[in-house]
């Protein structure tokens, strides 16, 4: 992003926003995040850059509350798993 870091945040593609709000999740220290998925729109290296990062935070204990549609991926960063249809938790 550093390349672009002059250029007005609304001509971002949506892979740059995913890298800029990880960029701010690393700088703050937060008790709870929420991410609405994570890896739309991302690269390969930023691909493995979210997934780096997940796992970081997984291991730290911190709380996330992330939103995937692929259960595999779920499975792999969560201690808990809610699944929901049409706003109804059906199994966690």
């Amino acid at each position: 992003l550093l390349e672009q870091s002059d250029d007005i945040i609304s001509i971002y593609s949506q892979g740059m926003l995913q890298r800029l709000k990880l960029i701010c999740a690393e700088l703050v220290d937060w008790d709870l995040l929420l991410i609405d998925e994570p890896f739309t729109g991302l690269d390969e290296l930023g691909e493995k850059q979210m997934k780096d990062s997940l796992n970081q935070w997984k291991l730290s204990g911190k709380t996330m509350c992330v939103v995937l549609h692929s259960r595999q991926k779920a499975e792999k960063y969560a201690s808990r798993i809610l699944h929901l249809e049409d706003g109804v938790i059906k199994e966690s």
